[in-house]
């Protein structure tokens, strides 16, 4: 992790200069620095924006709307420093933009494009540090550090995604669904770096915290379900190499009736045929594989196909005769 996000988290960073950073080169459109103040009817729209940006990321995959994200994420940096705003709505317009950054972040680390999604996180962060206050904003920073860690986690940097995730914790007022999305978290990265006692009691707070939430937490915490917990805890044991109780949630998980959020089922399908291959059921792996190759041809996930590619040649180096399969052709034409 870089030592920049340490000094963000210590405060050095100010918000100008971060957000100027980002509007330097030449953007897709070049129009004006500035305008007239900001006003309900343009905040409105930008919210409704960062909505249907994360319910297509949701639905199909991080990589269709990354044009669409970068731009408003742009626009919406320039209308922070350069439009005047009254304080209620520069509140609403900051945490808006910590809730865009958090969300274009996430796209870019689907897209294994690490070094820009730490750089949009960071900047994210840098605002949040000097943010107006207003309902909503610790809410929307914490979830930026949550999804900071799981980025970490996911490049074996555990103790700082344990530190994210302590930061986050420590915010005050935060909502239960933003602990419950703490807790899921810190599950995984329990699980990555081998603390069978931290899934344990990270899953029991995960499940405590989405029983406490409300209709007045944030919308965007609905994703979390007892499904999306399993999942994860599916997922560390899976990382503790424990297999047959990874097996159990990952299990509960895909036979979940929803399919609202395909692309964690796509994640939790992923761990299940590797559970397979790692205890020699090749015909249960290949299987399970094909639907998993239905789901991913829907999903646009760099970082979950090349984990799919990944299971795929494994499977073929530990089982030759499996490179002629249905499976193993059909991954290499959908996957490349």
């Amino acid at each position: 992790m870089h030592r920049r996000t340490f000094l963000l988290l210590s405060g050095t960073a100010v918000t100008a200069p971060a957000l100027e950073q980002l509007l330097d080169g030449t953007p897709a459109y070049a129009g004006p620095h500035g305008g007239g103040p900001l006003i309900e009817g343009v905040l409105r729209q930008i919210e409704d924006s960062v909505r249907q940006i994360r319910a297509l990321d949701d639905t199909q995959g991080s990589e269709h709307a990354l044009t669409w994200t970068d731009g408003m994420w742009r626009s919406t940096a320039e209308i922070i420093t350069g439009s005047p705003a009254t304080a209620a709505l520069r509140a609403r317009l900051h945490t808006t933009f910590i809730c865009l950054s958090e969300q274009y972040g996430w796209m870019l680390f689907d897209s294994d494009r690490h070094e820009a999604a730490q750089r949009v996180y960071q900047t994210g962060l840098s605002l949040a540090r000097e943010a107006e206050a207003g309902s909503g904003t610790a809410d929307a920073t914490a979830n930026l550090l949550a999804s900071m860690a799981y980025q970490c986690s996911h490049l074996g940097q555990h103790h700082e995604a344990k530190t994210l995730i302590s930061v986050a914790g420590r915010r005050p007022g935060l909502s239960p669904g933003v602990k419950a999305i703490l807790a899921d978290r810190l599950i995984v990265v329990a699980g990555r770096s081998h603390d069978p006692d931290g899934v344990r009691s990270a899953r029991d707070e995960a499940h405590e915290q989405l029983g406490r939430r409300s209709a007045d937490d944030p919308w965007w915490t609905q994703w979390l379900t007892t499904s999306a917990i399993d999942s994860a805890t599916g997922r560390a044991w899976l990382a503790l190499k424990r297999p047959g109780n990874a097996r159990e949630y990952l299990a509960s998980r895909l036979e979940a009736d929803s399919d609202d959020y395909p692309r964690d089922r796509l994640v939790a399908a992923l761990d299940l045929v590797d559970i397979q291959r790692l205890e020699g059921d090749v015909t249960s792996a290949l299987t399970t594989g094909e639907s998993v190759l239905a789901a991913a041809k829907n999903v646009s996930s760099p970082r979950l196909h090349h984990r799919l590619s990944g299971i795929a040649t494994a499977l073929t180096r530990e089982h030759p005769s499996l490179a002629t399969t249905t499976f193993a052709q059909r991954t290499t034409a959908i996957l490349g």
